[in-house]
């Protein structure tokens, strides 16, 4: 509760700014969490030990694991723009608006490497694995 209500004194009216972008990324968070739960669950169903040595496997987990922390990592450093004891890069509404467009822009291009580097691939009944991100091109829809 400390750390609100310094929150709140420190932010005074610009408070008002601060529910869209937490809103909005701890949406981006629970999807993504959601998403690799059942990405997780399908590797661990079609388990086989080439997966460690996958290079596109090594890459989507790292990349799962980004995509669920940066947005809230990017939650917490919203109201550091409004302290004024801070060093930000300007305005914090400014600072607070590039933030709230930044995150789903740069979590979308994950999504898509995600998509791409997914390391089980589905045709004709049969399940490949794949070694390098987006080669064989990923059948799946995005």
């Amino acid at each position: 509760m400390e750390t609100v209500r310094r929150i709140a004194l420190t932010m005074r009216w610009n408070v008002i700014w601060l529910p869209l972008p937490i809103l909005l990324f701890l949406v981006i968070a629970a999807f993504d969490g959601l998403e690799t739960y059942r990405h997780g669950r399908v590797l661990l169903e079609n388990w086989t030990w080439g997966l460690l040595l996958s290079p596109a496997s090594d890459i989507w987990i790292g990349l799962s694991l980004f995509s669920i922390g940066y947005p809230l990592q990017a939650t917490l450093q919203i109201p550091l723009a409004f302290d004024s004891n801070a060093d930000t890069f300007g305005h914090p509404v400014r600072t607070a608006l590039i933030w709230t467009i930044a995150v789903p822009l740069v979590t979308f291009f994950v999504w898509v490497l995600l998509w791409g580097s997914f390391p089980l691939e589905s045709r004709d009944g049969h399940i490949y694995m794949r070694l390098v991100p987006f080669i064989p091109w990923p059948s799946a829809p995005f």
